[in-house]
């Protein structure tokens, strides 16, 4: 499955095959800057870890020509988010992106395998940030999501 990821004017819009996701902080606040699969994993588990209590349909003009449209809003912290959501399917687009974006977590071990380098080295990546979104869990090593392997993968391939 592609994965497309941009930030622009301080809004992230990220599309998954034909979904579309764009998160844009309100009253001023800034996204900072996070790699692809941090900002990924991010999302995944600051808007999709429980269903708001208020969704709302797009208007037919705001669905950039899809079948779908649905916006909502979520507080993080001190700051109030809109979320849109865009999709050519039928069904609850909210429900499909909460099963996208739980992403895969893997083990040093594993990807140090899918790599074909050694485990040290794929720690010493995790330390150096170069496998986006890597999770390190106290006492017992990091926990990198698939989907940064991904983005590691074409970084290497330079595309």
């Amino acid at each position: 499955m592609i994965v497309t990821f941009e930030q622009k004017e301080n809004k992230w819009r990220l599309e998954i095959g034909a979904l579309v996701l764009q998160v844009t902080p309100v009253a001023g606040a800034s996204l900072g800057q996070l790699r692809p699969a941090g900002a990924l994993v991010w999302i995944g588990s600051t808007f999709f870890v429980e269903r708001p209590q208020t969704i709302t349909p797009m208007r037919r003009n705001e669905l950039e020509g899809r079948a779908q449209g649905i916006v909502w809003t979520h507080q993080a912290g001190r700051t109030l988010w809109e979320l849109r959501a865009w999709g050519d399917e039928t069904g609850d687009l909210f429900q499909r992106w909460q099963e996208i974006l739980p992403l895969r977590l893997l083990t040093v071990p594993e990807v140090a395998q899918r790599l074909g380098i050694h485990r040290t080295l794929v720690a010493r990546y995790c330390r150096m940030g170069r496998l986006s979104g890597a999770l390190k869990i106290e006492g017992h090593g990091w926990l990198i999501p698939e989907v940064s392997l991904e983005f590691y993968e074409r970084e290497r391939k330079g595309g």
